[in-house]
């Protein structure tokens, strides 16, 4: 395994983490082709959900979302210890500074020259552009991301770095960057379960969104912070996941089995999220939210910032089970409410995630 990819990484990831003191307000936008909102049934009362119902619900949401993704129909493992020297070497590799991997984003060429124009209240957007045009493979993954149906805000297409900077502006073209950055890591390389990543993609914008909205509901959780802790998870989540096949790959081991990295990865993208957020300095609450990910209390216990994560990433795999038929509208936004967040929030959560304006 080669060293050094958490410096990589952790470049690419800069650029979003220096601009969390903007506070963001650009529409976080949806899938489009979704159906009409349908009416809802009863609210579940939170007060009635004990922490570990909460806990139950919440489990069985990422179960159903773990086989959808891993395009399996059962996580039932029946010789876990076939399975037990994958384990221990991937977790001894995850615990190597967050894992001495090559699943970094790369940095781009011009990256110095892009961080001062995007945090810079005077550059235009025609400066901005023109940087993002120096780097041929970033600007032709921010305008593919443009132009997708969670990014994109009006109906005509985003045909230019020009244009795409003048329909989000200078705040939406910030979150657009980062996720052309960070998107490639996702990209499927072939091997086993070659549907995950994309999946794991489709579910970190999703929960990154979903956290955005939430915490525009708090006073004191920034909307763009609890964006990125989304993408953190995400780019946790899916380190996790090659680490994980690359110590299947190793001669003498089983074949890769989905029930075993859907555990690794409950266990440890947090904690690998985490560790990316320390290394740079990120904020006392960004880190603590992260921690809170591997608790099983009640949503309410934790931090502003810790519930909008928890709530967006179980939103996130919610829309995806609807968008892919495995619930029913009803049933997956119940299924939000009783998984510990609020009617209220969840409504305008769910309404961002599936049904846009």
């Amino acid at each position: 395994m080669q060293m050094g990819w958490l410096l990589a990484l952790a470049l690419a990831l800069i650029l979003v983490a220096i601009a969390l003191s903007v506070r963001r307000s650009r529409r976080t936008g949806a899938t489009a082709g979704r159906q009409a909102k349908s009416p809802l049934a009863a609210s579940p009362d939170l007060s009635a959900i004990s922490p570990d119902e909460q806990a139950l619900v919440i489990a069985g949401a990422f179960e159903k979302f773990h086989k959808l993704a891993f395009n399996v129909r059962t996580l039932r493992l029946y010789s876990a210890q076939a399975h037990d020297g994958v384990i221990a070497a991937t977790e001894a590799a995850l615990s190597a500074s967050s894992g001495e991997l090559r699943y970094a984003p790369r940095r781009p060429l011009m990256l110095p020259q892009l961080l001062r124009a995007v945090n810079d209240d005077e550059a235009s957007r025609q400066e901005i552009g023109a940087i993002i045009g120096r780097d041929p493979a970033l600007a032709g993954n921010l305008l593919r991301l443009a132009n997708t149906a969670f990014y994109r805000v009006r109906a005509q297409p985003v045909e230019s770095i020009d244009r795409a900077i003048a329909v989000l502006g200078t705040e939406g073209i910030r979150s657009l960057i980062a996720a052309a950055l960070l998107q490639p890591v996702f990209r499927s390389s072939g091997g086993a379960f070659t549907k995950f990543p994309e999946m794991t993609w489709d579910h970190t914008t999703f929960a990154a969104g979903a956290a955005e909205v939430c915490a525009a509901g708090f006073e004191d959780a920034d909307p763009f912070a609890a964006q990125l802790l989304g993408m953190l998870m995400g780019l946790g989540t899916i380190i996790v996941f090659r680490a994980t096949l690359d110590q299947y790959g190793v001669a003498g081991t089983p074949q890769p089995d989905a029930a075993i990295v859907a555990m690794l990865i409950d266990k440890h993208a947090a904690a690998v999220g985490r560790s990316v957020a320390g290394s740079w300095q990120l904020s006392t609450p960004m880190l603590e939210a992260l921690a809170e990910q591997q608790s099983q209390g009640a949503l309410q216990a934790l931090s502003p910032l810790g519930q909008c994560l928890r709530a967006g990433r179980l939103a996130g795999a919610l829309a995806l089970l609807r968008h892919h038929e495995v619930m029913a509208d009803e049933e997956a936004r119940a299924a939000l409410i009783q998984g510990g967040v609020p009617a209220g929030r969840a409504d305008r959560i769910w309404a961002r995630l599936n049904h846009p304006d």
